[in-house]
């Protein structure tokens, strides 16, 4: 099992639950924003690596060119690392 299916048993049951601690369902849903963010920044990557313009990827982000450019340029000079790893709300939620 992944952890990310491990993540999203931890959000289900956590949003269903009574009794839920609301921070704990904070950090849960703070974790998938980070993942999302990853995913994104691979996807502008792989986007600028194969020569999609600023234009267009500002487009499918629904976002100005220059707020791309701002968020992402740094990213195509980085590698990937371990974005997999959910970090320590996951770790918490285990």
């Amino acid at each position: 099992m992944s952890s990310v299916d491990a993540s999203w048993r931890e959000w289900l049951r956590l949003s269903r639950a009574e009794d839920s601690d609301p921070l704990q369902i904070v950090r849960v849903a703070s974790m998938f924003e980070r993942y999302f963010d990853a995913v994104k920044t691979e996807a502008v990557k792989t986007a600028k690596a194969t020569g999609r313009s600023w234009e267009e990827i500002s487009t499918a982000l629904g976002v100005s060119r220059q707020s791309a450019w701002e968020r992402y340029r740094r990213a195509e000079r980085v590698n990937a690392g371990d974005w997999a790893d959910l970090g320590p709300a996951h770790r918490e939620a285990g």
